[in-house]
């Protein structure tokens, strides 16, 4: 498995994660699952490639759908937002599911780092690979209520700069 490098372009982050969002409602209807998405009302625009970037959305929606799936106690719902904020873009996927396992905290973004007994563990760190390579920044945490989110930060393509 390889990062592959393509050319980053002019991209709507909104619309990957609207048309994300669709593919993953479409793809988890039989799980009851409620996705919420709050987004700013006005295009935002990162210098991406958009085909990575669907990659990573995706990775995070589908490893909060298995935490959210194997928790017994915590609500079917999953909420992606997007926070515009000194020039960046602040993408978090939160879920309330059994939230990240303390032993393993520390090196989710390491390869072959997985609480699934399923997984592979290389989603984390290819996402984390793919945000670092647009410049950006990736992290994970539990919330105080149970979950967790991910989130990653890109910089706002400022087209004058």
């Amino acid at each position: 498995m390889k990062l592959e490098r393509r050319e980053k372009e002019k991209t709507d982050i909104n619309a990957l994660i609207i048309e994300i969002s669709d593919i993953f409602r479409t793809g988890t209807a039989n799980y009851d699952i409620e996705l919420i998405v709050r987004l700013p009302d006005r295009p935002v625009y990162i210098f991406a490639d958009g085909i990575q970037m669907q990659q990573v959305i995706m990775n995070l929606l589908s490893n909060a759908t298995h935490s959210v799936l194997a928790s017994e106690t915590g609500e079917k719902k999953i909420v992606m937002s997007g926070l515009p904020e000194n020039g960046n873009i602040t993408l978090s996927v939160r879920d309330y599911g059994r939230g990240i396992d303390p032993e393993i905290i520390g090196r989710l973004f390491k390869p072959f780092v997985t609480s699934k007994n399923d997984g592979m563990g290389i989603g984390l760190a290819i996402s984390k690979a793919i945000i670092e390579d647009h410049q950006g920044t990736i992290r994970a945490e539990n919330m105080p209520d149970g979950g967790a989110q991910f989130s990653f930060s890109l910089k706002i393509y400022d087209h004058d700069a």
